[in-house]
């Protein structure tokens, strides 16, 4: 199992709730790097997830999983316009 901690040095607009928390369009982290909101995870009563995570991904609690937009591309390429 692969967990990332992102320590959110920026946030884009909220575009919705998850368990009375904000859920941001965009975070990133300490090195610049943009993650974009993917999707909200089910969370188990001890909030563990277990999940195989790509080098890519994070997860922010309460459980919002992230991905970096340039990993969706299949060239790779991490010069997108933010």
């Amino acid at each position: 199992m692969s967990q990332k901690n992102v320590m959110e040095t920026r946030k884009g607009k909220v575009i919705g709730r998850f368990m009375d928390l904000p859920i941001h369009e965009w975070v990133t982290d300490e090195q610049g790097n943009r993650y974009d909101f993917v999707r909200a995870l089910p969370v188990a009563s001890n909030t563990s997830f277990e999940l195989d995570l790509s080098p890519y991904e994070c997860v922010i609690r309460p459980g919002l999983l992230y991905r970096i937009l340039s990993a969706m591309l299949p060239c790779g390429c991490s010069d997108i316009p933010a």
